[in-house]
């Protein structure tokens, strides 16, 4: 008889939703500002602060039953080419840090055409198009 996920499917979304109460709850009782959409270009609060061992242990919680979660419903197709192709990553981030895309957009908070990215840069906008979008299904950066 083989092992099945019954109960751990619905266990693991409470645990999600319990654990990100509580980050909520400890972001709104402190003096930190709040957590960004990623949808903003604000500086992220737990990036500058120090992380307290409850909110980073809440954090790391979350991130593993995210991840957990993800693993159990997820054609194991799906995910060994997910692995497979995670190697690009890296790639693609060092391309991005060493024309220092992050500068050039910085002062741009709803965005810039691929091809105005490519001549400030001095890159060819096709393949960097491809890396950004890379990079943007990891909400690196945003289409």
């Amino acid at each position: 008889m083989g092992l099945h996920a019954d109960g751990q499917i619905s266990a693991l979304v409470a645990l999600i939703k319990d654990t990100a109460n509580t980050i909520e709850s400890y972001c709104k009782n402190s003096s930190l500002p709040p957590i960004p959409s990623l949808d903003s270009s604000d500086s992220h609060p737990l990036d500058s602060a120090f992380t307290s061992a409850p909110l980073g242990d809440a954090v790391r919680v979350l991130e593993g039953a995210c991840a957990q979660l993800c693993a159990t419903l997820a054609r194991p197709s799906h995910t060994v080419l997910n692995r497979a192709f995670q190697f690009f990553e890296p790639t693609c981030l060092n391309v991005v840090i060493a024309f220092k895309i992050a500068d050039i957009l910085q002062g741009h908070p709803f965005g810039m055409h691929v091809k105005e990215i490519g001549e400030k840069a001095g890159v060819d906008h096709e393949p960097l198009g491809q890396i950004m979008r890379l990079l943007a299904t990891k909400h690196i950066f945003r289409e």
